[in-house]
C-alpha cells in the first residue's frame, strides 16, 4: 500500500490527471454537499445582516440608489451583483446565498491552485480541508454576507500574481488587481492581503532580473497591476455608484465603543485551532530551507490581518475568516515539508537520517495527527452551529402579506421579514445594524420621524428592545396590535384605517 502511495504521490503522469480532476472536483464537489446537507432554502437567516444586504439589494431593484436614497456603511459589490440576479430571478434569498456559496467554491478552488502549484497536491487538499473545517466557514458560505466573497476575490489576485510569476504575462497582473479592486469594492478588509501581494510582485521581479533593472521593471509591473485595480475601483466609486465615503468611514470611527460578539477575539480565535497554530508553528522554528517568496506570502497576510484586528474595534466573528485562511494556508508547509522528506529519504536509501531531521519528521506526524484527531469534534462544531438557527418568522411574513396591496412602506428593525414579504423599507432604515444604531449614526428619533412624515401601513419591531420600548407609547393612538410574539419579539403595527377597512371587506 505504501508502495502504491509512493508511485502515485511522485509519478508525473498521476499527479498531471489528478490535478486536472481536483480543478473540478473541489469546487463542484463542496457545493453540492453544502446544497445537499445544508438545505440553506429552508433557513429564514443565519444571521440579521443578512436582511440588511437582502433589503439594500431590493430596494437597489426598485430604483433606490444606493448611498443618495439607501443608507450603506459597506462597499457596494455585493449589493449590485444581488440585485441584479433578483431583476433575473426574482427577489429570492436561496439566490443571494447560493451566489455566496458560489464565491466560497472559487475560494477553495483558488487555494487549491496556489498551493498546488508551489508545493503539492497533498498539501492544498490540506489547506482546503482545514479551511473548510475552520469556525464558521460553512455557515459563512451560505450566509447573505460580505467576508467570504471579499476574501475569495482576493484570494484570486494572489493567484494572478502567480501565474504571472510562472509567465511574465501582463494581463495577469491586469486581472490580480481588478480582482483585488472587486474585492475591495466587497469589503474594505481585504486590504489586508495587499502587502503581501505588492511583496509577491516585488520578489517575481527581484528574481527575474538583473539588479541594475529591478527598479523600472518592478514600477513598470506596479503601475500595471494598480493601474488597474485603480481604474476599476474608481470608476465603481465614482461613476457606477458614487459611494458616499461618510457613510462607509463614519460607523468604523463611532463604532469602537461597540461591544464585540461574545467570546470573540484575536487570542480566542487562535485558540480554538490550537492543532493548526501548533502546525504553523513548528513551520516557524523547524524549517530553515523554506521557499520564502510562497512562504512569505500568507504570512505577511496573517501579520497584516493580526495587526490590524488587534486595534479593530469592535471584533465580529466572521473578521476571523481573514485570519484562519492565512493560517490555514501556513500550515500546508508542514505536511509539505514531511512529503519532501519522504521524498529524499526514498532517493536516498543509503543515507542515515540526521537527528534534526528525525525531530522535524518526528514533529510534524504528531502534529499532523493531532488535526486528524480534530475533524471528528469540528465537523460536530459545523453541524451544532447549523442546529443553532435563528427563529423563523414566516407566520408574520403571512400576515404583513395580508396587508400587501394596501401597504407602500414598513418601518422595522428586522429587514429581512419585510424582505420576505416583498414590502419596501424606508430607504434610510434599510441599514439597521447594531453598529450605526449603538454608535449613534440611526437614533429612536429617525425611526419616529418617518413614521410621521410617510405613515406606513405596518410598523415591525424584532431586534432592539429599547427602540420598541421608546416607540410603542407614541404610535398607539394610530397603529393597532397585530401580532405580538414571545417577550414581544416580533410585534407587528397596523395602521388603524387599514386594519379598519381590512375588516370591513372580510365581512
Amino acid at each position: 500500500m505504501s508502495l502504491l502511495f509512493g508511485r502515485l504521490l511522485y509519478n508525473p503522469a498521476a499527479i498531471g490527471i489528478l490535478k486536472k480532476l481536483l480543478n473540478f472536483l473541489i469546487p463542484i464537489s463542496f457545493i453540492i454537499i453544502v446544497v445537499t446537507f445544508v438545505r440553506f432554502d429552508k433557513v429564514f437567516q443565519f444571521y440579521f445582516d443578512e436582511g440588511v444586504y437582502l433589503m439594500r439589494a431590493y430596494l437597489h431593484v426598485k430604483g433606490y440608489a444606493l448611498y443618495k436614497d439607501v443608507w450603506m456603511d459597506q462597499p457596494p459589490l455585493l449589493v449590485i451583483m444581488i440585485s441584479y440576479l433578483f431583476r433575473i430571478f426574482g427577489p429570492s434569498a436561496y439566490i443571494a446565498r447560493f451566489l455566496v456559496l458560489t464565491f466560497s467554491a472559487l475560494l477553495l478552488w483558488a487555494v487549491y491552485q496556489i498551493i498546488s502549484r508551489t508545493q503539492n497536491i497533498l498539501s492544498a487538499l490540506w489547506a482546503v480541508g482545514l479551511i473548510i473545517l475552520s469556525p464558521f466557514y460553512v455557515k459563512l458560505s451560505v450566509a447573505t454576507m460580505g467576508s467570504v466573497p471579499s476574501i475569495a476575490l482576493a484570494i484570486l489576485s494572489i493567484y494572478g500574481v502567480f501565474l504571472y510569476q510562472e509567465s511574465h504575462k501582463k494581463r495577469y497582473l491586469v486581472l490580480s488587481g481588478v480582482f483585488l479592486s472587486f474585492a475591495l469594492l466587497m469589503r474594505f478588509f481585504a486590504a489586508i492581503f495587499l502587502p503581501a501581494i505588492i511583496y509577491a510582485i516585488v520578489m517575481i521581479e527581484k528574481k527575474r532580473t538583473a539588479k541594475a533593472s529591478f527598479a523600472a521593471r518592478f514600477v513598470r509591473a506596479c503601475a500595471w497591476w494598480f493601474g488597474a485595480l485603480l481604474a476599476v475601483f474608481l470608476y465603481t466609486a465614482f461613476v457606477a455608484t458614487r459611494i458616499d465615503f461618510s457613510q462607509l468611514v463614519q460607523p468604523y470611527l463611532l463604532g469602537r465603543g461597540v461591544r464585540s460578539h461574545v467570546n470573540q477575539s484575536l487570542l480566542l480565535w487562535l485558540i480554538k485551532e490550537y492543532d493548526v497554530v501548533l502546525l504553523v508553528i513548528g513551520v516557524f522554528i523547524l524549517l530553515r530551507r523554506m521557499k520564502k517568496e510562497f512562504f512569505l506570502v500568507p504570512f505577511i497576510s496573517l501579520v497584516t490581518g493580526m495587526l490590524i484586528f488587534c486595534v479593530h474595534r469592535p471584533i465580529w466573528f466572521y473578521h476571523g475568516l481573514y485570519i484562519f485562511i492565512p493560517l490555514c494556508w501556513l500550515s500546508s508547509f508542514g505536511l509539505y515539508a514531511l512529503c519532501e522528506q519522504i521524498k529524499i529519504a526514498r532517493e536516498n536509501k543509503s543515507k542515515q537520517l540526521g537527528a534534526r531531521d528525525i525531530v522535524v519528521s518526528s514533529f510534524f506526524c504528531c502534529a499532523l495527527i493531532l488535526s486528524v484527531a480534530r475533524i471528528p469534534s469540528k465537523i460536530d462544531r459545523i453541524r451544532q452551529q447549523f442546529q443553532q438557527t435563528m427563529p423563523s418568522h414566516y407566520h408574520v411574513v403571512a400576515l404583513m402579506k395580508q396587508y400587501g396591496k394596501q401597504t407602500h412602506l414598513v418601518v422595522t428593525d428586522y429587514p429581512i421579514v419585510a424582505f420576505y414579504a416583498e414590502m419596501p423599507v424606508p430607504p434610510y432604515l434599510a441599514s439597521s445594524s447594531i453598529k450605526r444604531t449603538l454608535s449613534g449614526l440611526l437614533k429612536t428619533e429617525d425611526y419616529l420621524d418617518i413614521i410621521r412624515r410617510e405613515q406606513p401601513e405596518l410598523i415591525l419591531f424584532g431586534r432592539y428592545p429599547w427602540l420598541r420600548d421608546a416607540i410603542v407609547p407614541r404610535i398607539q393612538k394610530d397603529y393597532a396590535l397585530e401580532y405580538e410574539g414571545p417577550n414581544g419579539k416580533p410585534m407587528l403595527y397596523v395602521l388603524k384605517r387599514i386594519k379598519d377597512k381590512s375588516l370591513r371587506d372580510k365581512r
